[in-house]
Formats: C-alpha cells, sequence, structure tokens
C-alpha cells in the first residue's frame, strides 16, 4: 500500500501540468478529458474526433470524421475548424490565430501562405454564403439614414431600385475580393488520355474538368512536358463557385497551349469511334452580378410601404379568376418602369387581400400578343366550365399607343410595334374579348395611358413626339373599366416608391381597406390621390377616369371588390 500510494503523490504533478488527457470514448472517437475527484471522468473537449494529437503548446491537433485536420484549445475550444488537410497545416493556422501579425508561419511548407493567411478563402469553396452576409452587411450600413439627411433626401436616395443597385455592386465587389483572396491559391490539375480525332487533351481540376486543345503533332512532346508546364489562370464566380475562365500553359517562357472557355473544344475517348455531345463543365455563365445571388427581398428596409404588411384573407373567392399583364421589357419600344413590380404586388393583393386562391390568378410577365389572346381563352374556358358564374379581374401595366389616322386605341404587347397596329392589341378588341366571356362582372384597371407617351419622359415611335388624344372605347357588358391617365396626359411612375403613381393608389387604398371597399370609394381616392401626387412629385397632370358599361351605369358604385 506504501508504494501505490507513493506512486501516486509522484504522479499528481504530472497531471497539475497537463490536466486534460485525451480520452477514448465507448463510441470509439477521442477527446479531452479531465478526472473528478469521484473518479468519473468530466468531457473538456466532447469524444467526436478520430485523432487527437498533443502539440505540447497548450493545444491539441484534432481530426474529424472527414480526415480534416484542426485545433483545440486545452479548454476544449475549437479555435482551427477541421478543415485542413495536414496536421502541418492545421498548426501552421494555430499559429496564425495566436499572432495575426506574422505572415511568414507557412514560409517552411509546401503548401500555398495564403491558405493560412486567408484560410476561409479557397478555390473550391461555396462562396453564396459569404457574398451574402457580405451584401446584406454593406446594404444594410448603406441604407440606414444619415444623421445628417433630410427625409426628402434619404427617399430620394433609399429606393427599391437604387437598393438593388447596390446589391448588385456589392454583389460583384464581393466577388472581387473572394477572387483576389482565392486567385493565388495552386489549382491541381491531372492530365488525361489523348483524344486524337479532336485534337484535346481531357484535364481534371478540383473545380471541374476542362477540354484542352493541343494540337496533335504537339500532343506527345506536351504530355511529356506536363510535370514541367505552369499554368497562369484566370477565374470568375459563377452561382457561388469559382471557375476557371482561362489558362495559359507555359514552359521556358513560351506558350505551349492555351484554354478559353469561350471556345467549345471536344473530347471524346481514345477508342471511341462515334460522336456524343461535348461534356458539360461547370465554366460557363455570367458573374452573377447581374442576377444577385443575395435577393432583394431579403432585405426589407427601402421597399415600398405597399409591399410590406400585406393584409391577408382567407381564400374564399373560389370563383374569382384574375388576369395579370405585365409588359416592362419591350423589343421595339423603350421600357416600362416598375411594370413587372407593379404585377408582381397586384398579384399578392388579390390573393392576399381579396382572397382570390393562387390556383385563380395568371401572371404573365412582358405578355406577348399571343400571350395576351391565349390567357383570355382561357378564361373563356373557365366561364363555360363554372356556366358563367364567375367574377373577372384584369390588370394591365404597359405602354398603350394612339392610331394617328383615326384615333383608336391600342395595348401594346412587348412584341408589338407602335407604329404598326397589325403587331398591337384593339383596345376595342380586349374590351369585346372581355365582355363575350358573360361573366357577372369585370374589373379592369390599366396602368396605361393612350396618348404614345411613355412611363415618365419620352414618347413612343409612333407619335411622333406629340401627345395625341385618343377616342373613348367604352367598356361592354358587365364591365368597370378604370385608367391610369385622362385624353393627351401622361401615366407617369412614382418612383420614391418603384411603382406606376396609379398602381401604387390603387394598391394603397386595399391595403388601408384590407380590401373592403366599394368601387366608389376606390376610384375617388385614386383620382384625388393621383392627381394630387403628379401635379407635385411629377409637376404634370395626371388625372384617372372610370368608364362603365351601361348595364352597371346604376349599381357599379357599391360593387366591392371582395
Amino acid at each position: 500500500m506504501r508504494s501505490v500510494v507513493l506512486l501516486v503523490l509522484a504522479f499528481v504533478p504530472f497531471l497539475n501540468l497537463t490536466a486534460q488527457r485525451i480520452q477514448k470514448c465507448q463510441n470509439g472517437m477521442y477527446g479531452l478529458a479531465v478526472s473528478k475527484n469521484n473518479g468519473d471522468v468530466k468531457w473538456v473537449a466532447k469524444p467526436k474526433y478520430t485523432d487527437i494529437n498533443n502539440n505540447g503548446n497548450g493545444s491539441f491537433a484534432v481530426r474529424d470524421k472527414s480526415g480534416r485536420w484542426g485545433v483545440v484549445t486545452s479548454a476544449g475550444k475549437e479555435v482551427v475548424p477541421c478543415k485542413y488537410e495536414s496536421i502541418v497545416r492545421a498548426n501552421e493556422a494555430y499559429r496564425y490565430y495566436l499572432n495575426p501579425s506574422a505572415k511568414n508561419y507557412a514560409s517552411n511548407i509546401t503548401e500555398e501562405k495564403s491558405d493560412v493567411l486567408f484560410p476561409d478563402f479557397t478555390l473550391t469553396r461555396d462562396y453564396t454564403g459569404y457574398i451574402k452576409s457580405y451584401v446584406e452587411a454593406k446594404v444594410n450600413a448603406w441604407q440606414k439614414k444619415g444623421e445628417f439627411e433630410k427625409t426628402a433626401d434619404y427617399q430620394k436616395r433609399v429606393t427599391e431600385y437604387s437598393r438593388k443597385a447596390m446589391i448588385e455592386k456589392y454583389t460583384a465587389e464581393a466577388c472581387e475580393e473572394c477572387l483576389k483572396k482565392a486567385q493565388n491559391k495552386e489549382l491541381r490539375m491531372a492530365l488525361k488520355e489523348y483524344d486524337a480525332d479532336n485534337e484535346t487533351f481531357l484535364v481534371n481540376t478540383s473545380i471541374g474538368q476542362f477540354v484542352l486543345p493541343v494540337s496533335i503533332d504537339k500532343a506527345p512532346q506536351f504530355k511529356k512536358d506536363w510535370p514541367r508546364i505552369a499554368s497562369e489562370n484566370t477565374y470568375d464566380i459563377v452561382d457561388g463557385r469559382i471557375i476557371l475562365r482561362s489558362a495559359v500553359f507555359s514552359m521556358n517562357g513560351k506558350v505551349r497551349a492555351v484554354y478559353d472557355d469561350q471556345n467549345h473544344a471536344l473530347y471524346a475517348q481514345a477508342n471511341i469511334r462515334y460522336n456524343f455531345d461535348p461534356i458539360e463543365v461547370p465554366l460557363t455563365g455570367d458573374r452573377p452580378a447581374g442576377q444577385p445571388v443575395i435577393s432583394s427581398n431579403l432585405i426589407e428596409v427601402g421597399k415600398s410601404d405597399i409591399d410590406v404588411d400585406i393584409p391577408s384573407v382567407a381564400s374564399n373567392r373560389n370563383n374569382t379568376f384574375a388576369l395579370i399583364f405585365s409588359n416592362e421589357n419591350y423589343r421595339e419600344e423603350v421600357p416600362v418602369k416598375y411594370a413587372i413590380n407593379d404585377g408582381s404586388s397586384v398579384e399578392k393583393y388579390f390573393n392576399l387581400t381579396l382572397g382570390i386562391p393562387a390556383k385563380n390568378i395568371h401572371f404573365i410577365k412582358d405578355a406577348t400578343k399571343n400571350d395576351m389572346i391565349r390567357e383570355i381563352d382561357w378564361l373563356k374556358d373557365v366561364a363555360k366550365a363554372y356556366d358563367n358564374n364567375i367574377d373577372l379581374l384584369v390588370y394591365y401595366a404597359g405602354h398603350g399607343s394612339p392610331d394617328e389616322s383615326d384615333g383608336s386605341a391600342y395595348l401594346v404587347p412587348v412584341d408589338g410595334v407602335a407604329t404598326n397596329t397589325k403587331t398591337l392589341f384593339p383596345l376595342s378588341d380586349f374590351y369585346t374579348e372581355l365582355g363575350g366571356i358573360s361573366s357577372k362582372r369585370a374589373l379592369v384597371f390599366l396602368d396605361a395611358c393612350f396618348s404614345g407617351a411613355t412611363r415618365g419622359s419620352g414618347m413612343l415611335a409612333a407619335a411622333r413626339g406629340i401627345a395625341i388624344k385618343a377616342k373613348q372605347t367604352s367598356p361592354q357588358d358587365n364591365m368597370v373599366v378604370m385608367t391610369a391617365a385622362t385624353g393627351d396626359e401622361t401615366a407617369w411612375p412614382y418612383e420614391e416608391k418603384g411603382h406606376g403613381l396609379f398602381t401604387y393608389f390603387l394598391l394603397k387604398e386595399l391595403q388601408s381597406t384590407r380590401g373592403d371597399v366599394t368601387l366608389k370609394r376606390l376610384t375617388d381616392y385614386v383620382i384625388e390621390e393621383v392627381s394630387r401626387h403628379s401635379v407635385v412629385v411629377n409637376s404634370k397632370k395626371q388625372t384617372p377616369t372610370v368608364s362603365v358599361s351601361s348595364a352597371l351605369s346604376d349599381s357599379w358604385t357599391e360593387i366591392k371588390l371582395k
């Protein structure tokens, strides 16, 4: 017993120096543990590692199930995540963690030093999350109102469209930062067999395959020299991941081969004698700056007030059907600013606030003439299926145009040309088609003008710079039509809100009344507010107008939208 006691006493100082010991758990994994006085084990670092190595400096190198190495402290904190291929690189990253100002820790290892300086930036990483966080932080800072910034100036500066522009800017900026920090990483390439028929090599890399053209007379020597050939690479980021755009292969200052992702070379196994499609590799696509990785909907501040807190009711109007046409991106005419944004908001109000089931709403962006005809035919089929016991809601945002010869009004599909009425949709035909559906009632909202003016400044080509007062086109059957402007006026945008002026106040009243509003109250409100704001905001007149078919002339004012 005496010898046992002496042994324990001799072991006590060792326990004080290394209180944490490497312990294997029943699950077969390793962790760091200390022994309590009662003999129980307390885990300092949970047993989740396949291997642990004591570095002797108060830290432990650990390897997880994926085979990657990291570092935990004696307190059990994982200060270097398990993402390094070797224990050497993990420990170098730990030295950098202890002293970030020293940038030469990686000088004695073969891997790239920048992996230690920027351990999170690699060629194979998915940068989607990083880009999203970067953009959100930048935009959140940009969209805050400055302490010495007037409210009016702030409202002009921070709009839905300016926010989208900033998102695009910062997305591109984040991509550039990722590329700058990752571009010096070594891209290991493996040269595969040569395809003599197409005179190409297939090259495998950690970020995908590519096909490298090398003429057949130079291919044997190129393959022999491959271990000594260096490449100078350019990269891009597509869908959050780095791709290879080009590579110049040189040896002793002489270019031996060039890869460019715009030149789609073919490759097939050398013993294959039939044709097949080129190998598809993730090397094409445009930088996501034009289509930001971060959705603009994720950043709420700066959206128009009508696009937040949209009133919601149960979807109980099963016999009501809606068509929404939003024509913004014209092929031959100037765009209609905010038209798609208008249609998207109208769709939400029709569904959420008026209770129209989503399946009963067709929202068509950039509708051609054939699209418009097809959708009206859909309504006709629906009416027959429901024995004409349906209500209709139709919304249109886009260009309207007059016929200079007789003053007839036309809707302009995105494939239409204002100077050629054959490509347009006559407003009279539009009313006739809707009236022929024999619905109980049809409510039509047109955020368009028929003077030849565009939404905002400028004129369509057909108007020849002169605003024309189109002749009145009367609705038919059980139809009420509300149009954004009267006579030769222009339907203006509401820049601050990112909507058409007419659509903004139409939805504003639906928002404030939760959709429980008569047509009389709705039209009175829209006419009054649009008329006032157009003069104040745009310094131009815009007066919405209401046209009612003879069948509803005595009762339309009490009709409710829901």
